[in-house]
């Protein structure tokens, strides 16, 4: 593997227009498609098993490459045969290096002066070269000709894959990874290693895992913790709040990440939403992370808890929301009785699609801050006596634009699939105040244990850590004191399509997540029950 992103362009150059878009200057003014029309295929082998060069294929005229390491790029052009007499085409830029690859064979002419073979690598034709440094690579191929690109170690030493397992078969490109291809991280508080996020194709393998988690947290550089460690990387352990709420079993596709870099602090969510199944519709519940970043690259806080997302509704025509108060669910209007039939937007609720609604309505998730809730908040007073964490969230909104599954009605006893991906997702929030509170950190590490929902059970040391069932684990650091304010509590969506970083101002290219060269394809489900009686849609498991 020699690449980390690949990202295709019909842009000459960045530009914005008055509306925020790319724009080309040699397309006229159109607005730029900036997207992933690409494979790639590292690791190729030949019959004889021996390593091949990388192998990317692309369409689009501008390519831009984010090289690992050092690398030699043989760039082809298929209309134009490799000959001796043959000449670098005049439109790749001369400072670069680009000459003719002479180790390659040449084209083919029988007697009657007709080509037999195009020459270059794999009869790829015009074959150039030259070599990079690591970092980014920007390429231009003319007139948006689909041609290939080969990429090989400048050294000539091959980088190892890592090693398969007995009895499993080494994961192939653009399929679907085997379920022993995890990325997992180790987490300093407990020693244990958990799940955690990871970009649509693996790192090694180019495999696809058919789902994404959001936000790349790596985009906050290196952070430095509480027991000094520096990791290159904020460390997101998506099942420490399971383990520790009695070993629940939380599928790892639901966590999705939302990266926000704001004005005073750096703030990463995650939100345990998936909407491919209905288990969503009954769980009041869901697991949720938040981690503040200093700009100095210093962990500020380190919370998980089980958030309130309150009760579900759905529209069931164009005008009536309904409960939905499927047999499994209970009375899901019991929940918030004050709540007046989801009016009042400090209730925390879930809205959920249901097909008899032909609107096409979003499935908004409202709530997430345990600590205000004056209607039904999760504890007993008698057991408890509503410490809740040093944290304000107001006004948390997660909206999914194209969820991948509904209710068939109002009773949510069958799911329907819309054909959607589950990647048009927003975020919206007012602001998020976290201050340090020393009467819950006696010894003065910044460590705090709460229950499952976050509120106060007692002091405790990451040295001597004695977690029980049902207790979490929290971290603010000593003195710190945070207010983040979003402008005019502005909805937020990506605007990178590899990072997928959120920012409520910044228009992007298109404002959700990309399913990067069909990587979730790899994901979608064979049998499943279409919307409105179709009888085939795509069905997908993000």
């Amino acid at each position: 593997m020699l690449l980390t992103k690949i990202t295709t362009s019909n842009c000459d150059k960045d530009g914005m227009d008055r509306n925020g878009k790319l724009v080309s200057r040699e397309n006229n003014g159109k607005v730029c498609k900036i997207d992933d029309a690409f494979k790639y295929y590292p690791n190729r082998m030949d019959d004889a098993g021996e390593r091949l060069a990388d192998l990317l294929v692309v369409s689009p005229s501008f390519v831009t490459l984010e090289l690992i390491r050092p690398a030699t790029i043989s760039h082809c052009f298929h209309r134009k045969h490799h000959t001796p007499d043959a000449t670098v085409p005049k439109h790749l830029d001369p400072a670069e290096g680009w000459a003719m690859r002479l180790d390659v064979p040449f084209a083919e002419v029988n007697a009657r002066g007709r080509v037999r073979t195009k020459g270059g690598y794999e009869e790829c034709g015009l074959m150039v070269a030259t070599t990079f440094e690591a970092g980014t690579v920007r390429l231009y191929q003319h007139k948006n000709i689909p041609s290939k690109i080969f990429l090989e170690e400048v050294d000539g030493q091959i980088t190892a894959l890592p090693p398969v397992p007995t009895g499993e078969t080494l994961p192939r490109p653009h399929t679907r990874c085997p379920e022993w291809v995890v990325e997992l991280t180790t987490d300093y508080r407990d020693g244990r290693e958990y799940r955690t996020w990871h970009s649509q194709y693996n790192s090694d393998f180019w495999c696809a895992y058919g789902y994404e988690h959001g936000s790349d947290p790596s985009i906050f550089g290196p952070v430095r913790y509480p027991d000094g460690s520096v990791k290159d990387r904020l460390q997101v352990s998506f099942g420490f709040v399971a383990h520790y709420n009695y070993k629940q079993n939380e599928p790892n596709i639901g966590f999705k990440g939302y990266a926000y870099r704001g004005a005073t602090v750096d703030l990463y969510f995650v939100v345990h939403i998936t909407t491919s199944s209905l288990r969503r519709v009954c769980a009041r519940f869901h697991t949720m992370l938040v981690y503040g970043v200093s700009k100095q690259g210093e962990l500020l806080f380190e919370l998980g808890y089980k958030a309130d997302f309150g009760f579900s509704m759905g529209k069931v025509d164009n005008s009536k929301t309904e409960y939905l108060n499927d047999a499994g669910c209970g009375d899901q209007q019991s929940i918030f009785p004050g709540c007046k039939g989801g009016t009042r937007r400090e209730c925390p609720m879930r809205r959920v699609r249901v097909a008899q609604n032909r609107a096409g309505s979003y499935e908004k998730w409202l709530g997430g801050d345990n600590f205000e809730n004056v209607f039904n908040p999760p504890a007993s007073e008698s057991e408890n006596p509503l410490s809740p964490l040093p944290m304000q969230l107001r006004g948390l909104e997660v909206d999914i634009r194209d969820p991948i599954t509904g209710c068939v009605d109002s009773t949510c006893s069958e799911a329907f699939f819309t054909g959607k991906k589950g990647t048009r997702r927003t975020l919206a929030f007012e602001s998020i105040r976290v201050k340090y509170d020393c009467s819950y950190d006696q010894d003065g590490d910044g460590y705090f244990i709460t229950d499952i929902y976050g509120f106060f059970k007692r002091d405790a040391s990451v040295t001597a850590l004695d977690l029980q069932e049902g207790e979490l684990l929290q971290y603010v650091k000593p003195g710190a004191s945070v207010l983040e304010r979003v402008p005019n509590a502005k909805r937020m969506s990506v605007k990178d399509m590899w990072t997928n970083e959120y920012s409520p101002s910044t228009p992007d290219f298109e404002g959700h997540i990309r399913s990067i060269a069909g990587a979730l394809n790899a994901g979608v489900a064979k049998d499943c029950r279409c919307f409105n009686g179709k009888p085939k849609c795509t069905c997908y498991t993000n």
